[in-house]
């Protein structure tokens, strides 16, 4: 997908995100359903409520590393 700005922006689905997160695409829906914070951002494509539900890939890299913990940090 080619965001106006002209940078490629490669959206996910919500089992190709649950793969990478290891969860289960129930807990990303959960999340989204319940507006929890927990979740990555996602975009919704479409009117509701038969909406598609998509990731941006750089929005799940950025949650990973959110979640990213520097043992030696936590050692102090």
């Amino acid at each position: 997908m080619e965001s106006p700005d002209g940078v490629t922006s490669r959206l996910l689905t919500a089992e190709e995100v649950a793969r990478i997160l290891g969860l289960s695409e129930g807990t990303l829906k959960c999340w989204r359903v319940r507006r929890r914070r927990d979740g990555p951002p996602f975009v919704k494509l479409g009117s509701r409520p038969r909406g598609r539900v998509r990731y941006r890939l750089e929005d799940i890299m950025a949650y990973i590393e959110q979640g990213r913990r520097d043992v030696a940090r936590l050692e102090d």
